[in-house]
């Protein structure tokens, strides 16, 4: 998809600059989220589609043909299965042994704590680390959604998520397509979230878990 520049920028500037925060907060405070979250569950938003595809150029032959009831069933489309072969290659050929992997269809955050959960770990990744896809962050912002709420939260991405010793840790930082977001912990320091403002919050996993009872 060709980059929007301005989009970009914009967003860049909106979510890791001092001058963002005041705007930011107001957006994503409970109430404002509340409400636009209910019109996306309306079938009147569906008219948004359209135009979102439009433009920001997207190719739908990328995700799974189906019809949507409002725009938060398309918001929430199902990417087409694809696994990251090249990923376990890379690995791979620069000799790095996983401790731990998973792939992220649940949402970054529920798989995380998946990892912590059977590692009998605890884990500290930091916000400004996550990587953003640029689809993502346009929808967050149009639709007044926490960018970071998406981004730990949302499922059926097939990405990998993995852990490696710490002797691999240069070896990591140097591959392309492999973003490193935190480090594994004792368990007794629990799963925690570091904020861009260096506040720390427990780590909350809501994405979908298949094994919950309703």
């Amino acid at each position: 998809m060709p980059e929007n520049k301005t989009m970009t920028r914009s967003l860049s500037y909106f979510y890791t600059k001092k001058l963002g925060a005041p705007p930011r907060r107001v957006i994503t405070t409970p109430i404002v989220t509340a409400v636009a979250g209910k019109y996306m569950d309306t079938p009147m938003s569906k008219l948004h589609i359209r135009r979102f595809v439009r433009k920001n150029e997207l190719d739908l032959s990328e995700y799974c043909h189906e019809k949507y009831g409002c725009f938060n069933d398309f918001f929430t489309r199902q990417i087409k299965p694809e696994a990251r072969g090249d990923i376990i290659n890379l690995l791979r050929d620069n000799g790095i042994k996983p401790t731990a992997m998973i792939d992220i269809s649940d949402g970054l955050s529920s798989e995380l704590m998946h990892i912590c959960k059977q590692s009998g770990c605890g884990c500290r990744i930091f916000e400004k680390n996550i990587p953003i896809d640029y689809q993502t962050a346009v929808a967050a912002e149009e639709f007044n959604m926490n960018l970071t709420t998406c981004a730990l939260n949302g499922g059926e991405d097939y990405e990998l998520l993995f852990t490696v010793p710490i002797g691999d840790l240069s070896k990591i930082e140097n591959m392309d397509n492999v973003k490193l977001i935190g480090h594994i912990t004792k368990k007794e320091f629990g799963n925690i979230l570091v904020t861009r403002d260096n506040n720390e919050f427990e780590l909350k996993a809501q994405g979908w878990n298949p094994l919950k009872k309703d």
